[in-house]
């Protein structure tokens, strides 16, 4: 994701996600990962970079760099890095950039010992038999409790091996 200046109510400008352009992706062949990641999220808003996501949540958040950070290094949130950055898929943030979504520090407590950054960001971007083959990030606003109950039964099968 980039961003891009749109007026608010007060005439202000606001800086709102879009689409990676080629530009943003140049040299996509080397970075094969980030190019299928973005694919997989391109749904739910895609991904963004940490910088940027930093400065969406600079309107809703206290000091977000800082808040930001600490959920990277807690594995509070989903991210992968590529090209010398974080980059974050949108859908585990509340539309209006306030914090996260409800359900997602559950599911990543069920996750998180199972899987590495960019398994975890995997996990959410596929298709989910226990979803209707739906990919979980596609229903984290909307189900719930069916993506936690689709976490705790991948980490119960993963405890069984």
């Amino acid at each position: 994701m980039t961003l891009s200046a749109s007026p608010t109510k007060d005439g202000t400008a606001h800086r709102a996600p879009r689409p990676l352009s080629a530009p943003a992706l140049q040299g996509a062949a080397a970075w094969p990962e980030l190019r299928a990641l973005h694919d997989a999220f391109r749904s739910t808003g895609g991904l963004v970079a940490a910088d940027h996501l930093a400065r969406l949540l600079s309107h809703r958040v206290a000091q977000p760099i800082s808040c930001l950070a600490r959920w990277i290094v807690r594995r509070q949130v989903v991210h992968v890095p590529a090209r010398g950055q974080s980059w974050l898929p949108l859908f585990q943030f509340q539309h209006d950039f306030g914090g996260l979504q409800p359900v997602l520090p559950a599911v990543l407590a069920e996750l998180t010992p199972l899987f590495s950054d960019a398994e975890l960001a995997q996990w959410f971007g596929r298709g989910h038999v226990h979803l209707g083959g739906a990919a979980p990030a596609e229903l984290v606003a909307s189900d719930a409790p069916a993506v936690l109950l689709a976490a705790r039964t991948d980490r119960f099968l993963a405890s069984m091996w």
